[in-house]
Order: structure tokens, then C-alpha cells, then sequence
């Protein structure tokens, strides 16, 4: 019977737990039921049941002033996140849009001005929402970093490949995704084989091997065009980056778990979640916007005069815009516009992936200087003797 009376103390399910410094071991399985928040009351006695509502309320506290403010603690964390993300995200995309005006420099400084607000509050809580102090570690703080802004690469090229894929390739959404099946496969195998490496090379070591290989691949994705090669070039850079991100975001979760205190396990994992969602929504707002705006740039002067005017404003906004607008126009004519606005797009399409790889170039020499203090797995578990009680005791099968 395993009892949780907070639910910041459970650990990650998803981590491999050969990553965990800690000595912590699940050798068997026996019958029995399991009383957490997450399970209620159901099979305990009304005894136990009591026993179980008071050692909750005695070690995690839900109440202040008699009544039960958990549901409103959320919605304002909640709302001050938004309050913080938003402006920005706005701002970004309307730099991207209209160029640098006003109304988006004074989001983007909205945005920054709640979020740093956002931070000191949390510093001064008792029980934050979120817990910045996990930052002090920085094996936490690096692992972290290193895996945000991993997803802030990943999910601004990964919307422009199957972009790519489809309206400068020409394939079918079909077609696109199987061709994106080896990339995917390899991805598994990569995240498979990371913890096993880690058991006699340092993560850190491994991570930044991953990231190695991911930045070779945005280093070949700048080289995409239209034209023969083009598909196979973006295959082969997409397959490089997705080998390399397998043991970049496995390891890292277990190094930004593994790193925290083992009450706090429950904080620096939703830290963990929430880090990647924001790198990969930061990189399709940021990357995605930035691809979009050097193709409007690209385009501008190439869109032949003589067209219809709505035809000529669609080519400007967007490749896909550009695509549709054209369906139903003579072929010479939807050829001079398709051919310069698939250049255009390849054009942003290559800057992005520049831009990327030289992120994941930085991130390696980070995780090669920075974690180069976290001993392989073997290493650590050797470290941690054995508890006299368990050694002692003889162990039910």
C-alpha cells in the first residue's frame, strides 16, 4: 500500500528512471490497492478513511481562512500567464506582419513588464505556483534551458518542413506525412538507446552529441530548394534533427527531474511540461513568423504586374495564399507567380534553419561545459549505498 497525501511529491512516470540519482527502486509487484489524491477513498475503511483526510490536511495545506481556494489559486496563475505570453506572442507575429510599429512594441513590452512582475511574486510566496527556486540548481537551470530552447528549434522548422513538404514539393498530406515516417522512426530509436549510453557516458555528453546531430541537420536544411534534390535535401537534414532531438528531450527530462529535490519532483516535472509547450509554441510564433516575413520581403517586387489585384495581395501575404489565388489562371501565368513565391518560401525556409543551427551549435557547447558534472548512470547508482534496512530485510517476491 502506497499512501501520497501531496500531490508535489509524486515523482515523473514518464522519466526513465535509471536517470534518477536517487536510490530508488521498484523490484516486485504485490496485490493491493494505492491511496492517492488522484484515487480518492475507494477500498479504504471509513477509519482509514479519516486517518487518510487528516495526515492530508496536516502536510498539505488546501485551506486558508476556511475555504477552499486551490481552484481560484490556479485560474490567476493561469491568468497571469496568459496576461504575460499573449502580448508578446502578439507583438512578434505583428512585427512579422506589418514591420515594427508602435502598438507591437508596446505589447511585446507589456508582455515582458507582467511577466517579470509574474517572476517576483513567485519569489516571494510561500507556496508558489511556480517554483523559481529550482532554478538555484544548475544542472535544473541548464537541462532546462537546454531543452526549451531544443523545442523552440524544433517547432519552428518542423510547421515549415511539412509546409514544404506539401506546397513547394507538391506532395499530398498522405504522401507527407510517410515521408516524414523515417524521421520518426529514428527519433524512437534515438530516445531508446540515450538512457542506455547514459549508463557509461556522462548525459551531458550524450545530450550534446544529440544536439550535434540536430544542428548538422538544420546545417543541411539551409540548403533546401526548389527544383530536383530539393525533397530528398529536406529528408535527409529533417532526419539528422530528429535523431539528434531523441536524446536531447529523453535525457533532459530526467536530468531536470533527477536534479531536484525529491519533494519538489512534482514542481520541476510540470516545469519540465510546461517548458517544452512554451518552446515549441515560441518557436512556431518567433521562427514561423520570421520564415513568413522574409518570404513577404522576397516576394514583394517579384509578382508580375498585369495580374488581378486580389491575386497580387494573396501572393504577397503567403505561400499558401499564393497557391490558392493562382488556381484557375492560365499556366504561364500561375507560373510566374508560383515559381518566385516557392523561392521566396525557401528563402525564409533556409534562414530559419540557419538560425536554428546555430541555437543548437550553442546549445552543445552549454551541455559539454555546464553538465559536465553528471555522472553517468552506473557512476551515480554506485554512489548511493544500499539502505541497512533493505539490505537486511529479506525482500518479498
Amino acid at each position: 500500500m502506497i499512501r501520497s497525501t501531496s500531490p508535489r511529491s509524486a515523482s515523473t512516470s514518464g522519466a526513465p528512471t535509471e536517470m534518477l540519482p536517487r536510490k530508488i527502486r521498484v523490484n516486485s509487484v504485490a496485490p493491493g490497492y494505492i491511496k492517492t489524491p488522484t484515487m480518492g477513498v475507494a477500498g479504504m475503511t471509513e477509519e482509514e478513511r479519516r486517518e487518510f483526510e487528516k495526515q492530508g490536511s496536516e502536510t498539505t495545506p488546501l485551506k486558508r481562512n476556511g475555504t477552499v481556494d486551490e481552484v481560484a489559486a490556479a485560474a490567476l496563475f493561469l491568468a497571469a500567464d496568459a496576461a504575460a505570453i499573449l502580448p508578446v506572442v502578439y507583438g512578434v507575429k505583428e512585427i512579422a506582419k506589418h514591420g515594427v510599429e508602435p502598438v507591437s512594441l508596446i505589447a511585446l513590452v507589456v508582455g515582458i513588464a507582467l511577466g517579470i512582475v509574474f517572476a517576483r511574486r513567485q519569489l516571494r510566496l510561500a507556496d508558489p505556483m511556480l517554483d523559481l527556486s529550482l532554478f538555484r540548481s544548475r544542472a535544473f537551470s541548464m537541462a532546462l534551458g537546454v531543452m526549451l530552447f531544443a523545442a523552440v528549434a524544433i517547432g519552428g522548422i518542423y510547421i515549415l518542413v511539412t509546409q514544404y513538404l506539401q506546397m513547394v514539393a507538391g506532395l499530398s498530406p498522405l504522401r507527407a506525412g510517410l515521408w516524414l515516417l523515417p524521421a520518426a522512426a529514428l527519433l524512437i530509436t534515438s530516445s531508446m538507446l540515450a538512457p542506455i549510453a547514459a549508463r557509461r557516458i556522462r548525459p551531458g555528453n550524450v545530450t550534446a552529441i544529440g544536439l550535434i546531430l540536430s544542428a548538422i541537420g538544420y546545417f543541411i536544411l539551409t540548403q533546401a530548394h526548389v527544383g530536383a534534390g530539393g525533397l530528398a535535401t529536406v529528408m535527409i537534414g529533417f532526419s539528422f534533427v530528429y535523431t539528434g532531438i531523441g536524446p536531447v528531450m529523453g535525457l533532459s527530462v530526467s536530468l531536470i527531474v533527477g536534479s531536484a529535490p525529491p519533494e519538489k519532483a512534482g514542481a520541476a516535472s510540470a516545469l519540465q511540461q510546461t517548458s517544452s509547450d512554451f518552446g515549441l509554441a515560441v518557436g512556431i510564433a518567433a521562427l514561423g513568423s520570421l520564415g513568413t516575413a522574409i518570404y513577404r520581403d522576397g516576394i514583394a517586387d517579384d509578382v508580375p504586374s498585369g495580374i488581378l489585384a486580389w491575386v497580387a495581395e494573396a501572393s504577397r501575404d503567403t505561400l499558401a495564399r499564393a497557391l490558392d489565388a493562382v488556381q484557375g489562371l492560365p499556366g504561364a501565368t500561375a507560373a510566374q507567380i508560383v515559381t518566385p513565391a516557392r523561392e521566396a518560401f525557401s528563402s525564409g525556409f533556409s534562414t530559419v534553419a540557419l538560425i536554428a543551427g546555430i541555437l543548437l551549435s550553442a546549445l552543445t557547447v552549454l551541455a559539454l561545459t555546464m553538465l559536465r558534472h553528471v555522472a553517468p548512470t552506473n557512476a551515480a547508482e554506485e554512489a548511493v549505498p544500499e539502505p541497512a534496512a533493505l539490505t537486511k530485510e529479506k525482500r518479498p517476491v
